[in-house]
């Protein structure tokens, strides 16, 4: 299906995105600038914002998330010690199964999120429970830094500002951040209660 042709592409996209300077990325506002708000309800105008914008970055989930995740090793490389590839170099690392599954995985848990927005301050929603227990998975991850949660949402952000394009506008960046707090915030949870329950054992 022409693999060898579309990963040149890949490639040579990539490096035209690797000349973003990390400094860059650091400039960029997002929820990263302060600790995770409430998690109140959404409104409508944020979920059409949401639901309106989402379905640009779906259509390309991999190749967009895959940004997200080489701009995270770029600027926090403890970040990719933490997977099975972490000895991989970049090259392969975008025909790497393991590392394209966590990539899809990723972009999966925010398409729940988007799909259960009007339900996610229920306790028993299916996608914030979703959210709880991957915060537990993280708490038994070695050398894990919860800090790290931030950097991925700082690039989520940065990728959604060149996929989107000038319908990144202010309220519709401000529906993602809060979403993206939204996430943090239930992670954030899920890691702290299993942590604690580890220290008791």
């Amino acid at each position: 299906m022409g693999c060898e042709s579309s990963h040149s592409v890949e490639v040579t996209s990539q490096e035209k995105r690797r000349s973003v300077k990390s400094d860059q990325l650091g400039e960029r506002q997002g929820s990263l600038d302060s600790e995770p708000g409430p998690t109140d309800v959404f409104t409508d105008i944020q979920i059409d914002c949401i639901r309106s914008t989402w379905p640009l970055v779906a259509k390309n989930r991999i190749k967009h998330g895959t940004n997200i995740f080489t701009d995270i090793f770029m600027i926090e490389p403890q970040v990719k010690q933490l997977f099975p590839f972490r000895d991989v170099n970049e090259t392969a690392l975008m025909i790497d199964h393991g590392f394209i599954r966590h990539v899809t995985r990723y972009m999966n848990c925010l398409e729940l999120v988007c799909d259960n927005l009007e339900t996610m301050h229920d306790p028993d929603c299916a996608a914030t429970r979703h959210l709880l227990v991957l915060g537990a998975t993280h708490a038994h991850v070695h050398n894990f830094d919860f800090r790290f949660f931030h950097v991925f949402i700082k690039c989520t952000h940065f990728t959604w500002e060149q996929v989107l394009g000038e319908e990144y506008t202010q309220e519709v960046r401000e529906a993602w951040t809060k979403l993206f707090d939204f996430v943090v915030t239930k992670i954030q949870e899920g890691f702290l209660v299993c942590m604690a329950k580890k220290k008791k054992v």
